[in-house]
């Protein structure tokens, strides 16, 4: 069954008005480590008992609305980050770790060495 909704996903983002859809999405992808912890850090203040502690207070739908409203805001920054930026900065420092030299990391650097 997850071989078929992959193929079926696969078939979907082929037309092009689903690619532009991905094309939307694309920015809090390519910063998705740094999004990941963003999100977890913003859910706990919001929602843990030693900070808001609205866990459990509030109707499950808010909770939709604060997870779709992070996430705009999250895609807003992402493409206002993009556009300076090659990554984001936990992926920055990623690469750094993994590869062991400082990669070049603004728009203008990498536009300068193509």
């Amino acid at each position: 069954m997850a071989l078929g909704y992959a193929c079926g996903l696969v078939v979907l983002f082929r037309s092009d008005a689903w690619h532009a859809i991905a094309r939307y999405f694309s920015p809090v992808g390519k910063v998705a480590l740094t999004a990941y912890i963003l999100h977890g850090i913003v859910f706990v203040l919001i929602f843990y008992p030693f900070t808001l502690g609205l866990a459990g207070t509030i109707a499950p739908v808010h909770s939709i609305l604060i997870a779709f409203a992070l996430f705009a805001a999250m895609q807003a920054a992402a493409t206002a980050w993009l556009a300076r930026y090659r990554f984001g900065p936990l992926e920055y420092l990623w690469r750094w770790a993994t590869y062991g030299a400082r990669p070049r990391w603004r728009i203008t650097d990498h536009q300068a060495t193509s």
